[in-house]
């Protein structure tokens, strides 16, 4: 009986993005990667106006409310940061090969 070894998901994941990302075309990537580096930079704003509001906040449930958006806020700048630099990458390859 032959043993079955599976990649994991997020392994799986990462490789189709990066067959996804060499199907597009050239302008396609610099638009996404403009497009990725303008939301990065409007998730940082709005996690400091998100910041200043818990900051001033005096009712604890309104206070636990703010924490929990500001931490999916905080997951969603990595994500996206993650993104822009799997893009980044995919352009400088492009421009090594040629």
């Amino acid at each position: 009986m032959g043993i079955v070894f599976e990649a994991p998901q997020a392994e799986v994941r990462l490789d189709e993005e990066d067959a996804r990302l060499a199907r597009v075309s050239a302008s396609t990537l610099v638009y996404m990667h403009e497009y990725g580096a303008a939301l990065e930079e409007r998730l940082r704003w709005h996690r400091g106006n998100l910041k200043f509001l818990s900051d001033e906040e005096h009712d604890l449930f309104e206070a636990m409310r703010l924490t929990t958006r500001l931490n999916r806020v905080r997951r969603n700048i990595v994500r996206t940061g993650r993104r822009n630099e799997r893009v980044r990458a995919e352009l400088l390859r492009r421009e090594l090969e040629r």
